[in-house]
């Protein structure tokens, strides 16, 4: 009998520590749950409060290395004039209002492309390492804005570089179509502006696409004058810790350049990439990512925002490969 009373009442012991330990617990994940959703947005400021203190301070430091934008030409008034050139949307106003009167025939031109040899340039075994503002002064004015809108006016830009004097420029698919889809292409119209933000002209021709790979080779017409080059590099000899430099469009600010280093690869089943720490957003796709000798060795495609040090570029030897085949 005594047996059976000592097992009752440990039976009940264990049973009432359970149900205490489970009542003292609730509240603690509760706590945790939200300590940790706080945590989780406390992060993702961080990060951006981090990308904007780092990027000002750079602006601040290298001041003589960005392109201000200039006012559109336009037949306004004075107070008009000033009013464009304080306000960020009357750039894009302009650009609308131009490539409205171009020809809705993008998705005609990426299913039709029309492939011809291109004379590009490469770097050297013999080039130097270049200074920042060296590497600034040979590429910035063969970086352009490439800008789209769809059926719906709704318009999109990112970056392209130009690879051949003769009006032709590499930059992402991505900005005129799903990479995953070859039926869905979402560019209407297309233009590109040139460095000095005043010239601008209709994608006239596609020469090359590689979807898989979110690389597309476009032309636009200049037969008045050369334009200026970059050289393309060897993505093969690219190492973890090379010193890497980017140029793209983020905004209203044009021709912005950044700094960092190869972080690492990543590679799946289609495709290697350079990552890199640069902190790039938005517009910055379809740019060139540049080594210390000015070469370009990547064509950046995007970022992992939530993280740093994982922007990522396609390596510039599949745009070779593709400009290359027979």
């Amino acid at each position: 009998m005594k047996i059976l009373i000592n097992n009752k009442t440990n039976k009940f012991l264990i049973r009432s520590c359970i149900i205490a330990g489970i009542i003292t617990l609730l509240p603690l994940f509760f706590l945790i749950k939200i300590y940790y959703a706080d945590y989780k947005e406390n992060q993702a400021n961080y990060q951006e409060n981090q990308f904007n203190y780092y990027l000002e301070k750079y602006i601040a430091n290298n001041p003589s290395l960005f392109t201000t934008k200039q006012a559109a030409e336009t037949e306004t008034t004075e107070t008009e004039s000033n009013d464009a050139e304080s306000s960020p949307f009357n750039y894009s106003e302009w650009i609308d209002e131009k490539i409205k009167e171009y020809p809705a025939n993008i998705e005609d031109i990426i299913k039709n492309p029309k492939p011809e040899k291109i004379n590009y340039m490469t770097g050297s075994v013999n080039d130097q390492n270049l200074s920042v503002k060296q590497i600034i002064q040979q590429n910035s004015p063969a970086v352009v804005l490439v800008y789209t809108i769809d059926s719906v006016l709704s318009w999109s830009y990112g970056t392209g570089f130009i690879i051949a004097d003769n009006g032709i420029i590499a930059t992402n698919y991505h900005l005129f179509g799903d990479t995953e889809d070859p039926d869905n292409i979402y560019a209407e119209r297309g233009a590109v502006i040139l460095s000095d933000n005043k010239s601008i002209y209709p994608i006239s021709s596609v020469l090359f696409v590689d979807r898989e790979k979110d690389l597309i080779v476009i032309k636009i017409d200049e037969k008045n004058k050369k334009l200026p080059t970059v050289k393309l590099g060897d993505s093969d000899k690219i190492e973890q810790g090379d010193e890497v430099f980017t140029t793209g469009n983020m905004h209203d600010h044009l021709g912005i350049i950044l700094d960092g280093f190869v972080s690492g690869f990543i590679k799946d089943e289609k495709i290697k990439q350079i990552q890199f720490s640069a902190f790039t957003t938005y517009g910055y796709s379809g740019g060139p990512l540049l080594n210390s000798r000015g070469q370009v060795i990547g064509v950046i495609a995007g970022s992992f925002v939530s993280q740093f040090g994982a922007d990522f570029a396609i390596p510039i030897n599949y745009l070779k490969d593709l400009i290359d085949k027979k």
